[in-house]
C-alpha cells in the first residue's frame, strides 16, 4: 500500500468523522447552545439542513472510490466537497452580514475538520496503480 493511499484512507476516516461532530455551533442568550451535526439533519428532519444529504452522498462517494482505486471520482467528491463547505460558508456569512457576528463564528469543528480533509482529498488522490 502507497503513502498517498494510506493518506487517502484517512482522509475518508475524517470526513467519515465530521459527520458526528457538531457542524454548526448556535448559542442563543437565554436559551443556551444548539450544535447540530451532518448526522443529525438525517436523521431530524424539522432542522431544515438539507444539504446534509449532499454531504453524505459525496462522503460516501470519496470513501467508495477510495476503497475502489477510483483517484478521477475520489477527487471529484472531495472537490465538490470543497465547494460545498466554501457555499455554506459563504451562505451563512451572507445571512448574518448585518449582525456584529462573524463569519466563522456559527461553524463547530465538524465543518473545520470536512473542509481540511476535503482539501487534503484533493490534494492526496493520485492515480494509483
Amino acid at each position: 500500500m502507497t503513502q498517498d493511499k494510506k493518506i487517502q484512507f484517512g482522509v475518508a476516516a475524517a470526513m467519515l468523522l465530521s459527520m458526528f461532530l457538531p457542524f454548526i455551533d448556535i448559542t442563543i442568550p437565554l436559551l443556551g447552545s444548539y450544535s447540530p451535526s451532518i448526522f443529525d439533519g438525517l436523521t431530524d428532519s424539522t432542522l431544515g439542513f438539507s444539504d446534509s444529504y449532499i454531504y453524505t452522498l459525496l462522503i460516501a462517494g470519496f470513501a467508495i472510490s477510495t476503497y475502489l482505486k477510483k483517484s478521477t471520482i475520489a477527487r471529484i467528491c472531495s472537490g465538490l466537497l470543497l465547494l460545498c463547505c466554501i457555499y455554506t460558508f459563504y451562505n451563512v456569512g451572507d445571512t448574518v452580514s448585518g449582525t456584529e457576528f462573524g463569519i466563522t463564528d456559527f461553524f463547530g469543528i465538524g465543518a473545520y475538520l470536512l473542509m481540511a480533509s476535503s482539501v487534503a482529498g484533493v490534494i492526496y488522490s493520485k492515480k494509483m496503480e
